[in-house]
């Protein structure tokens, strides 16, 4: 079975987007929805995503008004 949680880098590969990008859209995402830590005590511990849920917040259709 493979895991729907991706590592930051597989993630910019297969959504072709930047850091950049990922980080300005943070508020976006939730912890524990869209991604979470690999060691949730350690602040700076390697972030994990999951990749449909992300794909869905940036495939999102945007309304015009």
């Amino acid at each position: 079975m493979t895991s729907p949680w991706v590592t930051t880098k597989e993630l910019l590969e297969y959504m072709r987007c930047s850091r950049t990008t990922l980080a300005n859209n943070m508020d976006q995402f939730s912890y524990g929805i869209h991604y979470r830590r690999v060691n949730p005590t350690a602040p700076r511990s390697k972030i994990m995503w999951h990749l449909k849920r992300v794909e869905d917040v940036f495939c999102k259709l945007v309304v015009h008004k």
